[in-house]
């Protein structure tokens, strides 16, 4: 278990006879849900929310929920995406928190940005009652006095626990009581102009997503390098802040789908398209290409993945890229390590064109050809793959002596 959490467990065990009674308890973010799970089995009402769509799957799974998409009306109002509940417990994927009031939070700070963190204090503040407690935890990314004077601000009552096991691991816990009246809390959007096609476009990014601040040099190469008819349906995957959907919205007639599995990167996709008056343009959580409607076919998807080394995630976009890109539709990737994924591309696809520039990063462009078939074009074509087929036959030919 992630100390952060365990710390909040174990204050949560000594705080429980006096808090028990007050009222639905928020979760933001412990470890696979661990403190909402103990307030319901203790017999209380919880709520968890997190704005990485994985981590809520999973927190979903073990409480035996099931997660739909919300109404537009409820995305639009909360910035919740997708919600579920059963019994004493409901979970809420968002990067802000599901509507209250609640008698008690708690926040782990432990996989937040240090921007994001700070700013959840308010959201939560002004989720909970007026007579609410919050109870924090914070590691060495964050500075004790910057927390206090951040909590200090939306809470009439701060107070620094001292648990034994904190001082040990470098991790201090705060309890806050009453949350000021009549302050608003509010994101903290960044803004910036991209010129995009002689126009320039404006963007706004926050903390919690991928290069918030501007558009990010990969994507910006990418972008010069898509070819994009006004009949082309396109996929941003891993829309991030939503330029290549602003883009694609612009230059097409066709509907345009931008999907991510961060709840950020999903406001701020549709805030971007919105405000760029970009036509069509659906934005949805997803899992890669799990989420989308299987009977939808691409002309172009494009994609800046994450610098994984493991690559699996790359794995799952270009396998899943290939089954959904229509004859002749073409996937666009940006990477900075280019060995594995030009392997990678010419093993499904059977070929590939690589554009580079001067920063190192590279932008492939790979075809699903007409005559090609996934079957054939996923199979491995490496030199371990060509060797294990060469011993196979090298066998059958020695039995048949």
């Amino acid at each position: 278990m992630i100390r952060t959490t365990r710390l909040l467990l174990e204050t949560i065990a000594e705080l429980f006879p006096q808090l028990h009674r007050r009222g639905c308890l928020l979760d933001i973010g412990s470890a696979e849900g661990r403190v909402a799970r103990f307030w319901t089995e203790q017999g209380g009402y919880a709520a968890y929310c997190y704005y990485e769509l994985d981590v809520c799957r999973r927190v979903a799974a073990l409480c035996d929920i099931s997660l739909e998409q919300c109404s537009p009306e409820k995305t639009a109002g909360e910035g919740v995406w997708l919600s579920g509940h059963s019994g004493r417990m409901s979970i809420a994927f968002t990067d802000l928190v599901p509507n209250g009031p609640y008698g008690f939070a708690v926040l782990d700070t432990h996989s937040y940005p240090r921007e994001y963190a700070f700013e959840m204090v308010g959201h939560i503040a002004s989720q909970l009652d007026r007579n609410g407690w919050l109870l924090s935890v914070i590691d060495q990314g964050i500075s004790s006095t910057a927390w206090v004077n951040e909590l200090s601000q939306w809470f009439e009552e701060v107070q620094i626990l001292q648990p034994a096991a904190a001082k040990a691991q470098d991790i201090q816990v705060f309890l806050s009581h009453c949350p000021r009246p009549d302050l608003s809390p509010r994101i903290g959007y960044y803004s910036w102009q991209v010129p995009i096609g002689g126009e320039a476009c404006h963007f706004k990014g926050a903390p919690g997503v991928f290069s918030p601040r501007g558009l990010d040099a990969g994507t910006a190469f990418m972008l010069e390098i898509m070819d994009i008819s006004s009949d082309d349906l396109c996929l941003d995957l891993g829309c991030g802040t939503g330029a290549v959907a602003v883009v694609a919205g612009k230059k097409s007639r066709q509907m345009v789908m931008a999907v991510d599995t961060n709840a950020r990167a999903l406001r701020l996709t549709q805030l971007n398209c919105e405000h760029n008056l970009a036509r069509e343009v659906q934005v949805q959580p997803s899992d890669g290409l799990m989420d989308i409607d299987p009977d939808i076919q691409f002309d172009v998807i494009a994609s800046n993945p994450p610098y994984h080394t493991d690559f699996a995630v790359a794995r799952r976009f270009i396998d899943g890229s290939f089954s959904r890109l229509r004859q002749g539709g073409r996937l666009y990737l940006v990477v900075k390590r280019s060995v594995w994924y030009e392997q990678k591309l010419r093993s499904v696809f059977g070929g590939c064109r690589k554009f580079i520039n001067e920063s190192g990063y590279t932008v492939f462009v790979a075809e699903r050809r007409r005559m090609q078939k996934p079957s054939q074009a996923c199979k491995g074509t490496t030199r371990k793959h060509l060797k294990r087929i060469e011993a196979s036959q090298q066998r059958k030919r020695r039995r048949l002596r």
